[in-house]
């Protein structure tokens, strides 16, 4: 079976992208905590990379290098990552 790529040019950022996310949580009803979990995981990843970036431009070299910076930042426990 073929995988099935992601071709999203739309011209959102990550920014939006997690604000429509957390919408999307809020109209699913779930919990605040549950939601305040994944603000503050956006925050996190704002750290590394930049909250304006398109979407688009995502690629697994940038997934990499976010991914690698992650397991040198001692702060971050392996298993959250």
């Amino acid at each position: 079976m073929k995988k099935i790529k992601m071709n999203i040019k739309n011209g959102r950022t990550f920014e939006q992208g997690c604000e429509d996310y957390i919408v999307d949580c809020k109209a699913r009803n779930l919990r605040d905590g549950t939601i305040k979990h994944y603000r503050d995981a956006f925050k996190q990843i704002f750290k590394y990379l930049d909250k304006n970036m398109l979407i688009e431009d995502m690629t697994k070299e940038v997934f990499a290098d976010f991914m690698l910076a992650l397991r040198e930042n001692k702060a971050v426990n392996e298993m959250s990552i």
